[in-house]
Order: C-alpha cells, then sequence, then structure tokens
C-alpha cells in the first residue's frame, strides 16, 4: 500500500499536541486535553547499525499502545509503553531507506487510518515490525538518544524540534534534519467536556488543625512587620497586601525607596528600577501540590537535594525548611529592589549593612542579621518561643524560624476552596449561574483552558511562552537589558526563553493585573488576550499597564515593546494557537472566571494587625 512519503515541509503546528518521551522504537506522549484521529505520524526511518548497506525499499508496521504514566521522586511524569494488546495497527510500504549513518536521511510522513486518541491519556507508537533494516528492525531517529530519555524528557525540552511549541530550540528544521523528533498530525473528534478535577479537600492541605496558633500568629505579625527590610521600611504585605488580592494592584510594584501601598506608593527615597515583575498571588500556595514557585520556578521542590529544594541560594540554604512557601519566603528580603536596599557602586556601599550583603551575594548573612534584629526585639523572642519546640532563648531564634511561620500564616489564612465552583465540584448543581456554566463548558472544552490550567489548583505547574507584553526594567535579559528570558534565567536553556509558569486560578478575578508584568488590567482582556495571543502583544494598549508614576524612570518603562526586533522574537516563541471565540463566549469565559472566587476572601480587614512588635509603623 502506498500511504507514505518523504516529508517536504515542516509538519501542521496547529494540528496536535502532545508531551513525550523516547524509548527506543516506541514514542509515548501524554494527550492534550482534546481527543484527536491522529492522520499522520512523521519521523526519520532508517537501517539499523546491524546493516552496512545501500538503501532499502521496506514494509513496516506501525502500531499504537497504551501507556502508564509514573512520577518519580522529583514530581516528575515519565511515560512509558505499557505494552498488551495494540489498539490499532497499520502496514506501510517505504521505499529507498536509508542507512543509520547515512549522510542523507529521510524524513517520512506515514498516513493513519484508525489511529484514535482520548484527551488527556498516554499512548505509544512506534516499530513492531520492519522487514530488510536490520536486524533490531529499524530505528527511528532522533528518538533514541539516551538524552532523551529524561524523565523530564517533553520533545522540544531535549535539543530536538519542538511538538508544536514553535521552538526550534536553535535548530533549522529540515526534511533531513537528523535533530527532528517525531511529529503528529491529527483532527480533533467530537468531545464532550474534558474530565473536570476532583473537589479539593482538607486532605490537600497540611493539617492546619496541628498548625500551633501561636506559630500563625508569629507569622502574621513578621509578614506585616517592615523589621525584615534593610531599611526597615518595607514589609512582605506591601506587595502582597489582603486588601488587593494578595498582591499590590499594580503592574510592576515599587519596592525600596517607596512609600504607602498599591498605586498610592510614591518615591519617598530615591529609586533606582521597578521591581521586574508582577507580585503573584498567595492563594492556596500552602496546598500539598505546589511544586514550584515565583513565576520563573527558581524555587523548587527537590528531595534529592540536601536542603529539599531548588533554589538561588544552591548549597547556602539552610537545612530544616518544612515547606515550599518556607523555602520561598527566604528570598525577597534578599532582594535590593524588593526589601534588601540598594547598592551604590560608586560609593561601593549599600544604604544600609543588609544591602551590602546583598550586593556581595551573602545570603547567609543577610539571614543572620535579620535574625539578630529579631532577637532583640522581646515580644518577638517570646512569640518564637510559643511557636517552635527548639526556641529556648533569644539566640536560637534563626531566619528559618521566621520563614517557617510566615509559611504557615500564608497556608493557613489565604486557603481558598469555597467558591462556587467549588461548590458545584462537590455536588451542588445549582452553585453555577447559566453563563458561568456554560463558562466552564469552554474552559475545559472548545476554549482549552484546561491544557494548561488542569487539576484541583487550576495549574500545570509548568512554564509556557505566551506572548505577555514585556515592560519595565526586565531582568537584564537581551542586548540592552530590559527583556525578562522567564525560565531560561534557571535552567539556562534557550528552549526555556519568555516561558512563565502557569498561576493556579482560585481568586482570579482578586489579583490583576494579570501576566508577569501585569499587562492587562481587565480580566476580559487577559482572556483575549490568550485567545490571540499574537495580535495581542503585537498591538498592545500602554494604557493596560497600572505603573504608579516614577518621572525618573518612565523612558525605561517602554524598551522592550518600542524594540521590533525583541517583539518579533517574543512573537515566535509563543506556543498557545489562536481561536476565535464570540463575545458572547468570552462573557461566558469571564463569569466562569468570577466563579472561582471565594467569598471568605473578600473579608480581609481581620487579617491586618493593629501593631507589630517592632513598634513600626503598619498601615502605610
Amino acid at each position: 500500500m502506498d500511504n507514505t512519503h518523504v516529508m517536504e515541509d515542516r509538519p501542521d503546528e496547529e494540528s496536535f499536541q502532545a508531551i513525550g518521551q523516547s524509548w527506543g522504537r516506541f514514542v509515548a506522549f501524554k494527550t492534550t486535553q482534546k481527543p484527536y484521529a491522529l492522520d499522520s505520524v512523521s519521523f526519520v526511518l532508517a537501517q539499523d547499525a546491524s546493516r552496512r548497506g545501500r538503501a532499502v525499499d521496506a514494509t513496516v508496521s506501525l502500531a499504537l499502545f497504551g501507556a502508564s504514566v509514573k512520577v518519580d521522586r522529583r514530581g516528575n511524569e515519565i511515560i512509558q509503553p505499557s505494552g498488551g494488546q495494540p489498539l490499532a495497527i497499520q502496514v506501510f510500504q517505504v521505499q529507498d531507506v536509508p542507512h543509520v549513518d547515512s549522510e542523507n536521511p529521510l524524513y517520512y510522513s506515514f498516513e493513519l487510518k484508525g489511529f484514535e486518541v482520548e484527551a488527556d491519556t498516554a499512548y505509544a507508537i512506534g516499530l513492531i515490525q520492519a522487514s530488510d533494516l536490520g536486524e533490531e528492525g529499524g530505528l527511528l531517529v532522533g528518538t533514541c538518544d539516551p538524552d532523551l530519555r529524561r524523565a523530564d524528557g517533553v520533545f522540544g525540552d531535549s535539543g530536538y524540534g519542538g511538538w508544536f511549541s514553535g521552538d526550534p530550540d536553535d535548530l533549522e528544521w529540515s526534511p533531513s534534519s537528523r535533530h527532528s523528533a517525531v511529529f503528529m498530525e491529527g483532527t480533533p473528534l467530537p468531545e464532550s467536556i474534558a474530565s473536570l478535577p476532583p473537589a479539593i479537600t482538607d486532605e490537600d492541605f497540611p493539617d492546619f488543625a496541628e498548625l500551633p496558633h501561636a506559630k500563625v500568629e508569629l507569622g502574621r505579625m513578621l509578614f506585616f512587620d517592615k523589621i525584615l527590610s534593610g531599611n526597615q521600611n518595607i514589609a512582605c504585605a506591601t506587595c502582597h497586601h489582603p486588601s488587593t488580592g494578595t498582591g499590590d494592584g499594580t503592574s510592576l510594584p515599587i519596592g525600596e525607596g517607596g512609600r504607602s501601598l498599591g498605586l498610592s506608593r510614591f518615591e519617598q527615597d530615591p529609586i533606582l528600577e521597578r521591581v521586574p515583575r508582577n507580585s503573584p498571588a498567595l492563594f492556596n500556595l500552602g496546598a500539598k501540590d505546589i511544586k514550584v514557585l515565583f513565576h520563573d520556578g527558581r524555587v523548587a521542590i527537590n528531595p534529592e537535594h540536601e536542603s529539599g529544594f531548588d533554589t538561588p541560594a544552591r548549597d547556602a540554604l539552610p537545612k530544616g525548611l518544612d515547606h515550599i512557601l518556607a523555602a520561598q519566603a527566604m528570598f525577597p528580603v534578599t532582594s535590593p529592589a524588593e526589601m534588601a536596599g540598594q547598592y551604590d557602586g560608586i560609593l561601593d556601599q549599600g544604604e544600609n549593612p543588609i544591602a551590602t550583603l546583598a550586593a556581595a551575594g551573602d545570603l547567609p548573612a543577610i539571614w543572620a542579621t535579620l535574625a539578630d534584629r529579631l532577637q532583640a526585639i522581646p515580644v518577638y523572642v517570646d512569640l518564637f518561643k510559643a511557636a517552635f519546640e527548639d526556641v529556648l532563648t533569644a539566640e536560637d531564634i534563626t531566619f528559618v524560624h521566621a520563614a517557617k511561620a510566615i509559611a504557615a500564616f500564608e497556608a493557613f489564612q489565604w486557603r481558598a476552596d469555597q467558591s462556587p465552583f467549588d461548590q458545584f465540584l462537590r455536588g451542588d448543581l445549582d452553585a453555577l449561574s447559566a453563563a458561568q456554566q456554560r463558562g466552564l463548558e469552554l474552559f475545559y472544552g472548545e476554549a482549552d483552558c484546561a491544557s494548561c490550567h488542569s487539576g484541583k489548583l487550576l495549574t500545570d505547574q509548568r512554564f509556557h511562552a505566551i506572548g505577555m507584553p514585556q515592560f519595565g526594567p526586565g531582568k537584564g535579559d537581551g542586548s540592552a537589558g530590559y527583556e525578562d528570558f522567564g525560565r531560561e534565567q534557571v535552567t539556562g536553556l534557550a528552549r526555556d526563553r519568555y516561558r512563565f509558569r502557569t498561576p493556579a486560578l482560585r481568586n482570579v478575578a482578586l489579583t490583576g493585573p494579570w501576566g508577569h508584568t501585569g499587562a492587562y488590567r481587565r480580566l476580559e482582556d487577559v482572556v483575549l488576550h490568550h485567545l490571540q495571543p499574537e495580535s495581542g502583544l503585537r498591538s498592545y494598549d500602554r494604557e493596560q499597564a497600572l505603573l504608579p508614576s516614577l518621572v525618573s524612570l518612565e523612558n525605561d518603562d517602554w524598551v522592550c515593546l518600542d524594540d521590533p526586533q525583541v517583539v518579533e522574537a517574543m512573537t515566535d516563541r509563543i506556543e498557545i494557537m489562536p481561536l476565535e471565540l464570540s463575545p458572547a463566549q468570552v462573557n461566558d469565559l469571564v463569569s466562569f472566571l468570577h466563579a472561582l472566587t471565594d467569598p471568605s476572601s473578600l473579608n480581609t480587614l481581620s487579617q491586618i494587625p493593629a501593631r507589630v512588635p517592632s513598634g513600626l509603623p503598619v498601615g502605610d
């Protein structure tokens, strides 16, 4: 049967998406939230190393199998063929198959019939029989490299052409590229709503009944106390305030040097830059399933590390941190723009001792200095003694204790799982309005939001490039230093450029502005950006940005968006495909997002203490 041909062009990038892993002559993969009829599978086919002859014609049998998904110690999914009877088999005739060492390998496309895959399901596809291709039955070139067999072996994340990610990983695709992985093309099948996640339960969180009230109360005091900043003028709550959805209500915060809250914040002392990224919300970050934090994921659970976490501190991170939130709490105090204070390069000194230590990168010394401050405040000493059994004297207090207390407060205070959507998942079918139910169907169906916003927490905890407008000081990336390469800052891998963590969505209507730069002030507009990311980036309305006025920095705010090459580079990396929805459908989606609001999160005044042990002001 003549149902295969040599590829002339790159496969259609809009047709099918999956994450997959190589297992020699098979490729195991997990589908997205849509079922597909696989129309074709394409890969480089070659004779294996046992043959040394010229190109040959061959008969090839491909099969589709079920696969299993396992989770390793680091929480990464490993997808493996499960064997058993094939779900589909098809025989192909191929011509002029070269040897694996040939300088001219060929990329073949196999036209499939009867190969159907369900949504969010693991499969394996590959060779089960091949005549005249060698003792091992031939090779799928580009899938056999051992580097591809990593636990996080997402194609496109292993040095191969991406799975329709728009991210060629610095490789130019060509029909003869040895670096090409397997591509699939498919036609979406009629689908019902994707499976809804299970309802959140108490089992998804630490046992708050066993959490000492004294520990939570200590964390509350520390969270609102400016004593933890270098100049004693900014607290955690300044950028994560309960009255602004645990963010600060601005696109890019004013950290060190400012005064007041949110958009009212102004320049009291010289400010060298805005904080480069939007303040992330804190809702449900105490859940057991949270594995990675910060927009770029620079704090992540890693049981193989002595501290239990991967962080910017590497081996300098102290032991004893009991939750990823505690590990995260170690770092804002070390950031010059956020809490530590500025450094004067001309005078070669910081504006306070912590700022000097931050400029030198001496994180342990910063934590020790802050612990010294807390040890000198009698009320705090008493609070630490009540909260921790191993604190008997002031000298026993460490910043690890402080971070654990802050994490306990955040986990306890900002659990949010009583929204109308949560009630719907628990069986109250009247909890959602008609518009919200239509939005739910779009979210888990046609709009495919759940392909990234998945699971109980509505996040896959992965990283994606969706073309969010870049403005502000950036993170020192690019030729001018105003770009922010996102996940690449952590991994050092070009394929991760402009990728940022998928945020969880409980209380999303409260947490604007949205995006890693806070680019959108209206929830409807950030939804529209997801539907049309390229046009959203190219035609971004700068009036959307909520930036407190800083005359000295305003010329720096738009450097990236004023640079056509930067905009083009960001556009080229966009990983999500455009989708046309009617205005009524967009309104329904937004209505559903409002159904994710927990009413208890609207009552914030009781969370704010009237005073803190340091005696520093709280309300500003």
